[in-house]
């Protein structure tokens, strides 16, 4: 007796002619160099009006009106972004002193050393517990910023690239 023959799964093709959107009928193939800001504004504003009356239709208008409020303030808690920007400035550029004196391979200490200097600067307290918070706080602070230095300037080569491959050329190399 034969074996019965296998079914196979046939999965249906996706039509890549049709852009592909997201779950709220938005393309997720357009970048922001290849839409105008008007045309991104119009989309978004429209999208958010629907759902604002969605929220409506189900909260009613003041809780609706609430619930936005609430969600366009962001999380609560300590607001994000820079606190301090010039001694966030004073950390990069006594991080670049140091790294420029030092090879490649030394440069995980760095942070460490500008947060004992900050200790020995700071006037002095009796609790050795709070120096060490403010230790590791500052270490920590130098580290993220020279990180997301990094990561920004990986981001601007990319999106860089991004122009040279879809032709967007510089106002420098247009000689304007």
């Amino acid at each position: 007796m034969k074996a019965p023959k296998k079914r196979r799964l046939v999965l249906p093709v996706p039509d890549i002619s049709k852009p592909m959107c997201d779950r709220f009928g938005l393309e997720t193939s357009w970048t922001i160099l290849t839409d105008k800001p008007e045309v991104r504004e119009a989309k978004m504003r429209a999208l958010v009006s629907e759902v604002f009356a969605t929220a409506c239709h189900h909260l009613g208008e003041k809780c609706a009106r609430e619930l936005f409020l609430k969600v366009a303030k962001g999380k609560a808690g300590r607001p994000g972004g820079p606190q301090d920007t010039a001694r966030d400035q004073d950390y990069l550029r006594r991080y670049d002193e140091k790294a420029s004196s030092r090879p490649k391979g030394e440069h995980a200490f760095i942070a460490a050393e500008i947060a004992d200097e900050e200790i020995k600067n700071a006037p002095s307290k009796k609790m050795s517990d709070k120096k060490q918070q403010k230790h590791d706080s500052v270490a920590h602070r130098v580290r993220d910023l020279v990180k997301n230095r990094a990561a920004e300037s990986r981001a601007a080569r990319r999106q860089m690239a991004l122009r040279r491959k879809l032709g967007f050329t510089s106002i420098l190399a247009d000689g304007k």
